[in-house]
């Protein structure tokens, strides 16, 4: 994988797609995160 980057003359777009990637999983973890406390407060309420 690295010797296919190290070929592409346009470094550019190599590290624009890198920082859409790492955008991607942060905005995903959050999502998760998000999901997981929503389904903990439900498992609290009914709990109660």
């Amino acid at each position: 994988m690295e010797a296919v980057i190290a070929k592409k003359p346009n470094k550019v777009s190599c590290f624009a797609a890198g920082a859409a990637v790492d955008v991607a999983m942060l905005i995903l973890l959050s999502y998760v995160s998000e999901i997981s406390r929503r389904m903990n407060g439900y498992a609290d309420w009914i709990n109660d």
